[in-house]
């Protein structure tokens, strides 16, 4: 039994849901239109709050020396009575005298450490001697003096004899081989060619 079927045409071979465009259907053309600019843009901006102007900063120097001093109160008779007064001093465990008043107890001389240098230098030297060597240290020091006298020597200049001025000039003399004279040559593969042939 034949079973028939319809051909369906282009505009049908189409996904499902998909809208066939129509031809007469033109796509909307954008039209640009300006709008006003709003008003609160040209306006300052609003809700920040004005900024604090500071003072300016006017420099004044410390003053040191009345900040350090420290006050102690002390007991004293004025008019046969009995009072505190309170007195500068430079800190609470410290003299009331001065600094300026202090005596020096070193006297500044000269000095240098030359003396005492040599002083030690020699002492070293005198535990280095008290210190027997070891044969092998000796004997290395003997190797060393030893290579350094062969070193010494080899560095001096020696002179060599001027045979030269004895000696004849260079004369250029003729080749034993006359250059017309065909030589005998022997290629390597003949060579095994022929100890091939030998060995059969």
């Amino acid at each position: 039994m034949t079973i028939t079927f319809t051909l369906l045409h282009e505009s049908e071979f189409c996904l499902f849901g998909s809208v066939i465009p129509s031809e007469s259907e033109a796509p909307p053309v954008f039209i640009f239109t300006a709008n006003p600019v709003p008003k609160a843009i040209l306006d300052a901006p609003q809700g920040i709050p004005k900024k604090k102007e500071l003072p300016f900063t006017v420099p004044v120097t410390p003053v040191c020396l009345k900040k350090s001093k420290v006050y102690a109160m002390s007991l004293d008779v004025k008019d046969g009575e009995k009072c505190l007064t309170q007195k500068e001093i430079h800190g609470f465990g410290f003299p009331a005298s001065a600094a300026s008043d202090w005596k020096r107890v070193t006297e500044v001389q000269p000095f240098s450490f030359d003396d005492r240098d040599q002083l030690l230098l020699k002492k070293k030297e005198e535990n280095v001697k008290k210190v027997k060597l070891d044969w092998i240290l000796i004997l290395k020091s003997k190797i060393m003096k030893e290579e350094a006298r062969k070193l010494q020597k080899a560095a001096q200049f020696k002179a060599r004899a001027a045979d030269v001025l004895h000696k004849k000039p260079f004369q250029l003399q003729p080749s034993e081989y006359r250059l017309t004279d065909p030589r005998l040559c022997e290629l390597r593969t003949e060579r095994r060619a022929k100890a091939k042939q030998n060995k059969k």
